[in-house]
């Protein structure tokens, strides 16, 4: 259900407002006159926004926002309320990439043991590893080196 952004000094279900956000359109009263919901679904937005209805979009809260003041970007037919990455706490996005570092390469670990099993045991029987658990083994040796990387520079 869309959110509408309704102007000062609107009547909404019989109640003086101030700037206000709603879950749904609602009926209005603006400047004495009143208005239906379903002009949100059959008039124009231009039209809606000439009344000071916008259509009011949130974008959803970062897991690790810590507060601070949200912004709320204005156009001509819509508010846009975004939350800056300055109140991010960034210790916290810090540890939740680190734990997913972290399993990653667990389940490289994993990965590793067994395809060096594959390889040590064709070696002992003396016959050629699968070129695909060798080609494998690498692959996962060099995805381990990028991750510690990674972790090496948070």
């Amino acid at each position: 259900m869309s959110m509408w952004s309704y102007p000062a000094g609107s009547i909404i279900n019989g109640v003086l407002t101030e700037f206000r956000t709603v879950r749904g359109p609602l009926p209005v009263t603006i400047n004495d006159i009143s208005y239906s919901p379903d002009i949100f679904s059959k008039w124009p937005m231009a039209d809606l926004a000439a009344l000071g209805l916008k259509l009011f979009v949130e974008n959803p809260i970062p897991q690790d926002y810590i507060g601070g003041v949200p912004v709320d970007i204005e156009t001509d037919e819509q508010i846009t309320r975004t939350y800056p990455d300055m109140y991010l706490d960034q210790s916290a996005v810090n540890t939740r990439q680190k734990q997913a570092i972290y399993a990653e390469l667990s389940y490289l670990d994993g990965c590793r043991v067994r395809a060096t099993s594959s390889i040590t045991l064709a070696q002992a029987n003396g016959t050629t590893p699968n070129p695909a658990d060798v080609a494998k083994l690498n692959e996962y040796e060099a995805r381990a080196v990028e991750l510690r990387a990674q972790l090496a520079a948070l």
